[in-house]
């Protein structure tokens, strides 16, 4: 009680009659929530969120990550195979046909159900040994990666990549994250198919180069970050520093401000290349910078998944910053939390400043004040680190947020006049993909110096969108240059408004903050409004727009009853009457997998009969889901159980009790491990239970955060997991010993471990004894084995393995169970199906920082040769038999079933060579 007394003393100081002000208090109050409800041992683990508050109007804040879901119908089939298939296939192609409700069986083990389609997906995985890789799709970058013979000759900005058979080709990179700025010198690369007429080298390097230009809007602390620091994390941190920039339109002191950081991602010195007369040569070249978007990194395209938590966590420890999370109130109530309030000099700076201190100050916080020094980024940004809230107008200051502490919270406040998705742009979105929470105060006219430059009925505040499109200089000089925030508006207010309208407020905020005070509760939307403030309805939260599941949370008194199919929650106060239908199970887009899960009720009621009161009463959390759809497959126990289990339960630490439907006791023997690792409690068969079961907190449905396959989407996550997270929760589970693979050279008779997975059936090697006796030759100690039903035992077999090579198939699932930086080579088999093995392996694999390689194969190493003529359109033209083009049973029957492999060992040598390359270059990450 003494922290709430505080605060009510302290709130008698302000006026009543300021409405700007009052509101402001609401987002400082609202801040203060975090930490009241979240302990320093979760804190790390909680819900990342984002409101936004107006004056003008009421504005229900929850500012979401999700992208708009795209309506999805599935198709048809005459097997229960082909209507599993087929209905995914026209996610895929965005076809779409009438949905037949039917009863089907599962698809066999080694099946994988098809992805959808995105040819516009970026390519992360390495660079092939013979041909460079250039990227030209990415609208605001470009980049070419060689590994080879590759020398380098920098005055006159060159790239040569020696490779015999190769064609001449030569391509323009600006290596820019900005391509098209004119200020940035191009480099050439091209290729050569022999050495002669081509430069010798005059120094050899061992370690891979990365060719990138500081030229642009670098100088600029948000272009900093956004253009050059982030990308180039994105691009060398997989190197672990054995890396060596090579830089055009080189600025000495701008690697000197950014020192720490350049330093922690290259071990060596740097080569101004714009002044070098020198031909170097390097084993692996990039030319160009990676990026995905403003301030943001997608860990689904990312080396080694990376984040934009692991971009900040490499920051604090770059800067050797001390704290790595904001603080507790509920552990500490004696302290104080710390707001940075982030001045300007120049536009868009609070000209009431002493006001808004007095206000924080009074709500208890200790208020710093800084001018964001963009000269000593390392005593900045250890002002940064100290706080747990900072609180600034739009502007380049705010990108210090990278250097805030995990759960910190970050206040944008946003000028006049409708410039808030610009701003959540710029740093709302990267908040909250960096763990952090976020709030967003959108001003009024009133609060704008544009007032004193303008008339009320100027377009400026009528239409401001109609100057929105006269371009961004004419845009930025008017909203962003001369407008200032916070001065006339009080003043004038005061003047005008009624006391009591104001008073309404600061009690509506106290009863904000009472609430959170008395219960920690799962809000997601806050109101504020003239009229005071609207109390959110205690009730369930179901979120049903995912495509994948459906998912329900209830606080409060939640009673189960399994053999009813039925969850009720008890409200009270004259609620009751809505329920939600959920199928527990991750899959609820495709009706084949639907057909075989039991529905699930949760309703609302007022009260309940003495007849249902419970039987048994739990002290700990609840999750209700179902092992039904397609289990037994391997690939989707973990895509649709496994994986979303752990992204739901996890963060529970063993504390929550499992109440499961349509529950398969082989399969729970199968992965009891998993299930122990995730929770305490004995398993309760949810349909065949008698007992009416309470519980004040219940999850029905299980979280997906990705609506790809195997993936993960950690700035979707309430806990920022991933599927690196995912892998060491496996290998832990099933006590697995190594973290990393072999390191050669140790032990002179230690050989890197190839695993060769092999298939019954369909898609399986031919010639597997050539395979062994070749990889024998290039240095690996081989072992061949086909999946186990026994996981255990097969997983311990998998993580003693460096490499694990197989035809795509569920198989390559067991790439969960390899160390951290093992090779995955998947084989991909004849007939365009590149976009397909790579949507389920080849982006996971990344996810869970491991290097994969792909090796298609040519139409000779397919026994499809011996079934069908040259000229058949199964070599003319395969995608003519596509399900977008064809049907589903003729592509599944002829590149699925049909098809074996004899894998031609010459074409295929270099990709175990290129694998044990990257093996001794990893050394040590």
């Amino acid at each position: 009680m003494g922290l709430e007394k505080t605060i009510v003393r302290n709130m008698s100081r302000i006026e009543a009659r300021k409405l700007g002000l009052a509101l402001m208090i609401g987002c400082c109050i609202v801040i203060l929530t975090y930490f009241v409800s979240m302990s320093e041992t979760t804190v790390d683990q909680q819900l990342s969120v984002a409101y936004r508050v107006g004056t003008a109007e009421v504005v229900e804040g929850k500012i979401s990550l999700e992208k708009p879901e795209r309506l999805r119908k599935g198709g048809h089939g005459n097997t229960a195979e082909e209507k599993v298939h087929h209905s995914n296939f026209s996610a895929i192609s965005h076809m779409t046909a009438k949905e037949e409700k039917r009863e089907s069986k599962k698809p066999k083990d080694e099946e994988i159900l098809p992805p959808k389609r995105e040819d516009e997906r970026s390519q992360t995985m390495k660079p092939k040994v013979v041909e460079p890789i250039c990227d030209f799709s990415n609208p605001r970058t470009e980049f070419c990666e060689m590994t080879g013979d590759v020398r380098i000759h920098g005055k006159s900005s060159s790239v040569v990549f020696v490779s015999p058979h190769q064609r001449s080709n030569e391509w323009k990179i600006v290596p820019y994250v900005r391509k098209q700025m004119g200020n940035v010198e191009k480099v050439s690369v091209r290729t050569a198919s022999s050495p002669q007429g081509v430069p010798e080298c005059t120094i050899n390097r061992s370690v891979p180069a990365i060719v990138f230009a500081l030229g642009g809007f670098t100088g600029n602390y948000y272009h900093d970050f956004t253009d050059v620091l982030l990308p180039l994390f994105l691009t060398a941190r997989q190197f672990d520093g054995e890396v060596q920039f090579l830089i055009t339109n080189i600025q000495v002191w701008w690697l000197h401000k950014y020192d720490p950081i350049m330093k922690r991602l290259t071990r060596y010195e740097f080569v101004d290349l714009d002044d070098s007369n020198q031909v170097l040569c390097h084993p692996y070249v990039m030319v160009g910078l990676r990026f995905h978007n403003d301030l943001t990194i997608q860990p689904a395209r990312a080396p080694n998944g990376y984040s934009m938590i692991d971009f900040t966590a490499f920051l604090r420890s770059a800067y050797s910053l001390k704290k790595a999370h904001a603080i507790s109130l509920r552990e500490h109530p004696d302290r104080k939390p710390r707001l940075l309030l982030v001045a300007r000099n120049g536009t868009r700076r609070f000209t009431n400043v002493p006001e808004i201190v007095q206000m924080a100050e009074g709500l208890n916080y200790e208020v710093v004040r800084a001018d964001a020094d963009f000269g000593d980024v390392a005593g900045f940004a250890s002002v940064v680190n100290s706080c747990d809230v900072i609180m600034g107008v739009h502007g380049a200051g705010l990108t210090n947020l990278v250097f805030l502490p995990m759960n910190a919270v970050l206040i944008q406040i946003v000028p006049c006049c409708e410039l808030e998705g610009m701003a959540t742009h710029t740093f709302g979105f990267p908040s909250m993909a960096a763990g952090l929470n976020y709030l967003e105060y959108n001003i009024s006219v009133e609060e704008s110096t544009l007032l004193e430059l303008y008339t009320r009925e100027h377009p400026v505040f009528t239409d401001p969108q109609s100057l929105h499109k006269q371009g961004w200089f004419k845009m930025g000089k008017l909203y962003l240059v001369k407008q200032n925030e916070m001065a006339k508006g009080f003043r004038n207010l005061n003047r005008r408004a009624k006391p009591q309208n104001y008073g309404v407020g600061l009690v509506a905020v106290f009863i904000l903050v009472a609430l959170t005070y008395v219960s920690r509760t799962r809000t997601t939307s806050m109101r504020f409004s003239l009229g005071g403030f609207v109390k959110p309805e205690k009730k369930p939260i179901c979120d049903t727009s995912n495509r994948k599941s459906d998912i329900c949370e209830a606080d409060g008194d939640v009673r189960i009853m399994g053999k009813d199919t039925r969850m009720v929650f008890v409200a009270g106060g004259g609620g009751g009457g809505e329920s939600w239908t959920i199928k527990p199970y991750a899959r609820k887009w495709d009706a084949g997998s639907g057909a075989r899960v039991r529905e699930v009720t949760l309703k609302l009621v007022d009260g309940y009969a003495r007849d249902r009161r419970c039987s048994v009463n739990h002290t700990v959390p609840a999750m209700v889901f179902a092992i039904g759809g397609w289990t037994g497959n391997y690939f989707h126990d973990f895509v649709d159980v496994l994986v979303p289990l752990f992204e739901t339960a996890y963060h529970f630490g063993g504390e929550v009790q499992f109440l499961i439907a349509n529950l398969n006791r082989p399969w729970m023997d199968k992965y009891q491990l998993f299930f122990k690792k995730l929770s305490r409690y004995e398993i309760i068969e949810y349909d065949h239970d008698d007992a009416i079961r309470c519980f004040k907190h219940v999850t029905l449905g299980l979280r997906c955060t990705s609506a790809e396959d195997f993936q993960m989407e950690p700035s979707k996550s309430p806990h920022g997991y991933t599927m690196f997270d995912f892998a060491k929760f496996a290998r832990g589970a099933f006590s697995l010993e190594r973290d990393y693979p072999s390191r050669m050279g140790e032990e002179t008779d230690k050989k890197p471990r190839l695993m060769v997975i092999t298939r019954a059936t369909t898609r399986r090697f031919m010639n597997v004894e050539e395979i062994v006796r070749m990889a024998e030759e290039v240095g690996y100690e081989v072992v061949v084995a086909e999946g186990d039903s026994d996981v255990s035992k097969f997983s311990r077999i998998v993580n003693s393995c460096d490499v694990l090579m197989g035809v795509h198939g569920s198989a390559l699932t067991n790439m969960v169970f390899l160390p951290t930086n093992a090779v995955v080579i998947q084989v991909v088999p004849w007939g365009n199906l590149g976009w397909i093995a790579g949507h389920y392996f080849r982006d996971p694999s990344n996810q869970m920082r491991l290097n994969y390689l792909e090796y298609s194969i040519s139409e000779e190493e397919t026994t499809l040769t011996e079934l069908y003529p040259r000229e058949h359109a199964v070599f003319k033209d395969p995608m003519s038999l596509h399900p977008q083009n064809a049907d589903w049973d003729t592509f599944s029957r002829i590149f699925l079933k049909e098809q074996n492999v004899k894998l031609d060992v010459r074409r295929f040598r270099p990709y175990l060579e290129r694998a044990l390359g990257i093996l001794r270059q990893r050394q040590g990450d």
